[in-house]
């Protein structure tokens, strides 16, 4: 396992800059997007295979069952691995795919939409354009500065996503196997029908992109996926007893928290100079690894206290690391105003 995560983290830095690299600006987040889904949609192949090896060796939570069904799965993990061999630097595209840039810094900000603008027709004492406090923000949003900001804020959320996820991700098998009392197979088609929620959500998300933008879509989806999860943590064994109530809240929590994560890298992605996409897309990766350390409180607070307190703190990580994605509306403007015109 040290090993395949070390590959993992290795290789999807540089795969993901000459990903990103070979696109063009203005269609990052709709090419983002079908790989993203690409990806769920065969990701859920593998719990297939599952359900087919766990029922024709008996469907029981044995060790000779499991340790069957793990070494299709890692022998399958070749395929991929072999498939990189094909990435060539010399087939990327030039300019079409770098950073975005601007040559008016302030086009995308809207003198009009500043809060402060009332406060300044208020006090009166001098025109709007002059008003210091106005003049504050427009110097806080110039465009250098939310191209310096943007990815870091992103990166940030990131990893407290990652975090979050790595409390409950790796124990809800488990938790379905004791709480819920389900066999292999059962959980695995909760693991078939998650990935093509999460396709489905991830095509809608991205078509409200265009209306709503991508800081907002993201923030709305999230907040809903957080607030089933305070469900599951407050209902208790109450709901998870009802299999009919836990597994489609737990789907619906799973699909709303993971459809937009192609938005959010393309919005990383804008804003990074593509000299050092994979420098970033490294760090980005740094949240698969924060699973692994947020496993070990996760574990723990299931051990004392059950699996309740584990969907309490893993939401209130995911709160915190929404509050910090939020912070992206001061730059709505900038971020939606390249995503719509595609500005080089």
């Amino acid at each position: 396992m040290l090993v395949l995560e070390l590959f993992d983290g290795s290789s999807s830095g540089a795969s993901e800059a000459i990903f990103h690299d070979s696109i063009e600006t203005s269609e990052r987040t709709s090419v983002t997007t079908l790989k993203f889904v690409t990806r769920v949609f065969f990701r859920a192949a593998g719990p297939v295979i599952s359900v087919v090896l766990f029922y024709a060796l008996g469907d029981a939570w044995t060790r000779g069952e499991l340790r069957t069904v793990f070494y299709v799965g890692v022998s399958l993990s070749a395929i991929p691995a072999l498939l990189l061999l094909c990435f060539r630097d010399s087939s990327t595209l030039g300019a079409e795919s770098d950073a975005v840039r601007l040559e008016d810094p302030d086009a995308c900000f809207d003198i009009t939409q500043s809060p402060y603008v009332a406060l300044a027709d208020d006090a009166g004492d001098l025109e709007v354009e002059e008003d210091p406090l106005v003049l504050e923000q427009l110097g806080n949003s110039s465009f250098e500065v939310a191209k310096y900001r943007i990815p870091r804020i992103v990166l940030m959320s990131d990893v407290f996503f990652g975090l979050a996820s790595g409390m409950t991700i790796k124990f809800f098998p488990l938790f379905f196997k004791e709480e819920v009392q389900m066999s292999p197979a059962s959980v695995n088609w909760i693991y078939v029908v998650s990935p093509m929620c999460v396709v489905s959500l991830s095509i809608l998300a991205n078509r409200l992109t265009a209306t709503f933008g991508r800081v907002r879509v993201p923030l709305v989806f999230s907040s809903s996926g957080i607030c089933l999860l305070l469900l599951m943590w407050y209902m208790g064994h109450e709901l998870w007893q009802n299999k009919a109530a836990i597994v489609p809240i737990f789907i619906a929590r799973t699909a709303l928290m993971n459809c937009c994560s192609p938005i959010r890298k393309s919005i990383l992605i804008d804003f990074v100079n593509k000299e050092a996409r994979a420098r970033w897309s490294s760090m980005d990766s740094v949240t698969q690894f924060s699973w692994s350390g947020s496993a070990v409180l996760g574990g723990l607070l299931v051990d004392k206290y059950g699996y309740g307190s584990s969907f309490l703190a893993t939401a209130l990580v995911q709160i915190a690391a929404l509050s910090t994605f939020g912070s992206l509306l001061y730059y709505r403007q900038i971020i939606d105003g390249v995503h719509r015109t595609g500005v080089n």
